[in-house]
């Protein structure tokens, strides 16, 4: 069964969008177009959210109000669904590692908080 490997992230972190996107042009090693990375394998189009409000930010879906998000799609190289689900988890590991919270909307959630051991829930509010 095919899915839309569209996926949405939530981010927030300590930085300008502008900072935001040159992080995540050097974490891909994609070429950047004003706010958008590209690269093979991924096309990254990151935005400063219309919805972000840092009190709506401490609520249960707080991640919805996080002053970032990216539309992330399959770039122009083909791949298997498995791989690029691993590079856009890559990518929100990374993310965290440096700093910033990442959470993904997407038809494979599921499979991104496998691989990255966490995604937001009610229950699991806190980046680990």
């Amino acid at each position: 069964m095919m899915i839309d490997l569209t996926c949405r992230l939530y981010i927030e972190g300590p930085e300008s969008l502008d900072t935001l996107v040159e992080h995540v042009g050097t974490l891909t090693g994609g070429a950047r177009t004003g706010r958008t990375i590209s690269t093979p394998s991924l096309e990254i189009d990151l935005e400063l959210s219309e919805d972000a409000d840092a009190k709506q930010a401490q609520t249960a879906d707080g991640f919805l109000y996080w002053l970032y998000g990216a539309y992330v799609e399959p770039g122009r190289q083909p791949m298997a669904e498995a791989d690029y689900i691993a590079l856009v988890a890559g990518l929100i590991v990374a993310l965290l590692r440096d700093g910033w919270h990442g959470v993904a909307s997407c038809d494979f959630e599921d499979e991104i908080a496998r691989l990255t051991g966490w995604n937001w829930s009610e229950l699991t509010t806190a980046h680990p």
